[in-house]
């Protein structure tokens, strides 16, 4: 019994080593795989563009918000 006991821990043993070096591999792999990096880089510049202008034109685009808003409320209202 003994011996039957020390072999399936041995087994567990070796199921659980692979276990954590398949995890190792997975994890190595996304940390280091660059597909789609290109992709989060121009999403990242345009999103700074994008805010690089809405802080340009804060009061452009505040003044045509309310103008817009005005009307719909003047529109609704009537």
């Amino acid at each position: 019994m003994k011996n039957y006991l020390e072999k399936k821990l041995a087994a567990a043993e070796w199921k659980l080593l692979r276990a954590k070096c398949r995890i190792k591999e997975g994890v190595d792999t996304f940390l280091h795989d660059e597909k789609g990096d290109t992709n989060f880089v121009s999403i990242m510049l345009i999103i700074v563009i994008v805010i690089a202008l809405a802080v340009l034109f804060k009061d452009t685009l505040t003044q045509l918000a309310q103008n817009v808003l005005g009307q719909l409320t003047d529109f609704v209202g009537d």
